[in-house]
C-alpha cells in the first residue's frame, strides 16, 4: 500500500509539471491485419518508422519515472469496443557501452527492474515475460494513453546511473488483428547523450538487418538462416536479447521483402 501512495504521489506530481521538452510518441497503426508502429513528433506530426522510441528519465523532476512516450492512434484506427494491451518481452536490460545486459552482474533478480503503471493498474518487469494490461480503445476507435515508467531499486536497495532498455509487444483484443512486432523503449537515467545515442544506434541496427544473407531483400533465404540458430545467439539475433526466438523472426516478419 506504501509503495501504491508513493507511485500515485508521482504521477500527480508529474501531471502538475510544465510540459517538458518534446518527444516522439509511438504511433499504432493497423496494416495488412497487424498492428505497427512509428514514431510521430508531438510538435510537428511528422511519422518516422522505427520500433526504437526513447526517453529521458527524470525529465520532469521525478528521479527515475517518466510518462514517455505515450500511445496513439488516430480516429478510426482500431475497432472500438476493443481494447490495446501489452507484454513485456523479457527484462530490464542496460547498457554497457557495447551491448545490452542484465541489470545486475548475478542475473535479472538482482538488479533493478522496471515499473509500468495506469492509474491504478501496474505492472513490473522480472526475468521472463510479463503480461501486461489492456485499456479501451476510445468509440471514435482511436487511443491516446500515457503510462508512467519507473526503475525501481534491485537487492542492494540501489539505482545506478544508467541508460535502460524495456522491450514489449502490443495486443489487441480484436481476434483479426495480430500483436506487434517488439518495440523497444530506451531510457536515458542520468548518462551522456552520446551513451543514449549509441544506445538507441545498437537496437536500431544497420538498415535492413533481416537480411542475414545481404542479398538485398528478406526472403526465405533470410529465414532459412534463423531457423538454423534457433535457440541459440549470433545471426539471427535482431533485437539482441542474447537468444534466437518468436520475437527476432517477428521482426524478419515485419520487414518482409526488399531492403530500402
Amino acid at each position: 500500500m506504501k509503495n501504491r501512495c508513493l507511485i500515485a504521489s508521482l504521477i500527480a506530481s508529474i501531471i502538475a509539471l510544465p510540459a517538458a521538452a518534446q518527444h516522439a510518441d509511438i504511433l499504432v497503426t493497423v496494416d495488412a491485419g497487424r498492428l505497427q508502429v512509428a514514431a510521430i513528433d508531438k510538435k510537428t506530426g511528422t511519422i518516422t518508422p522505427t520500433t526504437v522510441f526513447g526517453a529521458d528519465l527524470g525529465e520532469t523532476g521525478i528521479p527515475h519515472y517518466i510518462d514517455e512516450p505515450g500511445l496513439d492512434a488516430e480516429e478510426g484506427t482500431l475497432p472500438p469496443g476493443s481494447t490495446l494491451g501489452f507484454t513485456v518481452v523479457g527484462p530490464l536490460l542496460r547498457w554497457d557501452g557495447a551491448s545490452f545486459v542484465p541489470t545486475d552482474a548475478e542475473g535479472c533478480a538482482d538488479g533493478e527492474t522496471m515499473t509500468i503503471q495506469y492509474v491504478t493498474l501496474l505492472r513490473q518487469t522480472g526475468c521472463a515475460d510479463v503480461a501486461g494490461f489492456d485499456l479501451a480503445v476510445q468509440s471514435d476507435g482511436g487511443f491516446h494513453k500515457h503510462y508512467v515508467f519507473g526503475v525501481q531499486p534491485g537487492s542492494n536497495g540501489e539505482i545506478d546511473s544508467d541508460v535502460y532498455a524495456l522491450q514489449f509487444t502490443l495486443r489487441s483484443s480484436d481476434p483479426t488483428i495480430a500483436d506487434s512486432a517488439p518495440v523497444w523503449i530506451v531510457f536515458n537515467d542520468g548518462m551522456t547523450e552520446e551513451d543514449h545515442d549509441a544506445a538507441i544506434a545498437f537496437l536500431e541496427g544497420p538498415a535492413c538487418a533481416a537480411d542475414l544473407d545481404g542479398s538485398g531483400s528478406v526472403d526465405g533465404a533470410d529465414l532459412g538462416v534463423l531457423l538454423s540458430a534457433w535457440g541459440g545467439s549470433g545471426a539471427g539475433d535482431l533485437d539482441a536479447n542474447g537468444i534466437v526466438d518468436g520475437a527476432d523472426l517477428g521482426i524478419m516478419l515485419s520487414t518482409w521483402g526488399a531492403c530500402p
